[in-house]
């Protein structure tokens, strides 16, 4: 079962990653951007936020994506996910386990330095553990475990927007895999002349 307090982090060979950061005390040039103040970023930026859970005891895989919006004031917002997963490992006993994360993540730009992006996962998780052995012991588990993770992630902000920025979370046999990836968004009237552009070239 997963608790945040127990994730790790590991580094992906040829990735730089910004694990530590969440952990930085909030000072003046690391706090989150104030909306009264002048904008802290150029210009706005739009993109995705994918997770990546498997699992190797039992086996399974699934994920989901979301859209994410960043502000010039800094403000990441992010759309909200529904990720179902499980599976069955047969043996001596059978071991079943799925659940269900509902994810509303959020987050703010850090100027840095380095300049990052955090997010908070905001997941809450129901799980059905469930191992069945044959007769005469028969069933020797079946928890309902649920709950919230939000151990804080942080992104580079530079690499969410060449090949996308990953952190990856690991304990036990679960190995979560988030990737950030960021483009800046595009003006609406120069959107739309695009658009027009398209439709009426040969």
């Amino acid at each position: 079962m997963l608790h945040p307090r127990s994730w790790r982090r590991i580094r992906p060979v040829g990735l730089v990653l910004l694990c530590a950061l969440p952990l930085l005390a909030v000072g003046p040039g690391n706090a989150p951007a104030d909306p009264s103040r002048d904008p802290v970023l150029d210009r706005a930026y739009e993109g995705f936020l994918h997770v990546l859970f498997t699992c190797s005891h039992p086996q399974f895989e699934s994920s989901a994506q979301m859209d994410v919006h960043v502000t010039i004031d800094g403000i990441v917002t992010v759309s909200e996910a529904t990720m179902n997963y499980g599976g069955t490992e047969p043996g001596e006993c059978t071991y079943t386990r799925t659940g269900t994360w509902n994810l509303a993540p959020y987050g703010y730009y850090r100027v840095g330095p380095p300049q990052h992006i955090e997010v908070n996962e905001n997941i809450t998780f129901s799980e059905h553990l469930l191992m069945v052995c044959p007769p005469p012991v028969g069933t020797v588990m079946d928890e309902s475990p649920s709950g919230n993770l939000n151990g804080g992630l942080a992104f580079d902000f530079l690499e969410a927007q060449t090949d996308g920025a990953v952190v990856q979370v690991v304990n036990g046999d679960d190995s979560i895999r988030w990737t950030l990836g960021l483009v800046p968004s595009l003006p609406v009237e120069k959107a739309t002349w695009s658009a027009i552009k398209a439709l009426y070239a040969d």
